[in-house]
């Protein structure tokens, strides 16, 4: 809560420091298949960001089994509440991420992925135009 006259330090204005702070990268495996068109590398930006992402993921789920080993309800509650505070934060730095990611290489209408190497692709076209967007918005592969 924002006192009078000060912001909150809020995630959102936190975000972009805890961004650049990200050293160690977490990179993607998985070799450029030959239906997929290269695109380039990604930026610094979105390598951290994506690190960053499945960081907060890796988090929540600790939360969860730790949670499974609760001794009492308070840190039940406790760490139920982290939990969901860490899986929130992680989808909505996943949307960012790929937003950053099809502005970053005009791939709007497109089918982006990314391999080994931090190199983006093109990824081809399913038959139906909604599985971009289904994976776009977590209801399918969103790993690269």
């Amino acid at each position: 809560m924002a006192t009078k006259g000060k912001p909150s330090m809020t995630w959102l204005r936190l975000l972009p420091m805890e961004i650049d702070s990200v050293t160690e990268l977490i990179t993607p495996a998985g070799p450029i298949k030959r239906s997929e068109k290269p695109l380039g590398e990604m930026s610094e930006d979105l390598k951290r960001m994506w690190t960053l992402s499945l960081s907060l993921k890796k988090a929540a789920a600790q939360c969860k089994v730790e949670r499974q080993f609760a001794t009492s309800p308070d840190e039940t509650w406790r760490l139920f509440a982290r939990e969901h505070e860490l899986e929130s934060k992680a989808k909505a730095l996943s949307y960012i991420f790929w937003i950053s990611f099809y502005d970053e290489f005009d791939a709007w209408g497109k089918s982006g992925a990314f391999r080994e190497g931090w190199q983006a692709v093109e990824a081809p076209q399913e038959d139906r135009p909604e599985d971009l967007f289904r994976r776009f918005f977590g209801f399918g592969d969103s790993d690269g």
